[in-house]
């Protein structure tokens, strides 16, 4: 599957589908959620996530938004498949009301925040925010962060039960993970100027 979406071909959108629902199977996704893929609004674009972008039902009863902005792009070896944004969620209701943290991926930022960053909702020990600020707004700056990087946290930290024993789905990880940073791009932490 990796090497069909790392191809660029008309099929490389659907492979990436696919392999995201091969990880997420063999992890964390509770039984009959799965990602879809959707055309974007213009040709050559498309969106990977639940169905209508909602977020999956987890093992664990809570859920995660998954999103991919995809699109394939010309480069000097050929079409591509290139992530142009993508984010994670990881959420106690269906309507995201209730996250405890989420992770924000965009190739090409608009805003002054870092492109790849994160949030933790939760309460600070300390008073150290200025003006009336709260955790859950500040961006941390972060590099690019895998999906296999998000379920392993799950799994490890949060408690998730893997569908699978530990031996299939560490290795899972462990190969599609490295096939990942191999290719992944890596922007600065903030602004060009």
């Amino acid at each position: 599957m990796t090497r069909s979406y790392k191809r660029g071909g008309k099929d490389s959108p659907q492979a990436f589908c696919d392999l995201l629902n091969l990880l997420l199977a063999n992890t964390v996704m509770a039984v009959g959620a799965s990602l879809h893929l959707q055309q974007g609004e213009r040709r050559n674009n498309y969106i990977v996530g639940g169905r209508l972008l909602a977020p999956i039902q987890l093992r664990d009863g809570k859920f995660l938004r998954v999103y991919y902005g995809l699109a394939i792009q010309g480069t000097s070896e050929g079409p591509r498949l290139k992530v142009i944004n993508s984010g994670f969620k990881y959420q106690v209701d269906i309507d995201g009301k209730r996250w405890i943290f989420r992770y924000d991926y965009d190739r090409f930022p608009r805003r002054p925040y870092p492109p790849t960053h994160f949030h933790i909702r939760g309460d600070l020990k300390e008073n150290c925010l200025p003006g009336g600020e709260v955790l859950e707004d500040i961006h941390f700056p972060a590099t690019r962060v895998s999906l296999e990087a998000v379920i392993r946290l799950l799994i490890d930290q949060f408690g998730v039960s893997p569908a699978t024993p530990r031996g299939i789905w560490r290795k899972l990880l462990a190969k599609s993970e490295a096939d990942f940073l191999d290719i992944a791009h890596r922007g600065l932490s903030g602004p060009k100027r």
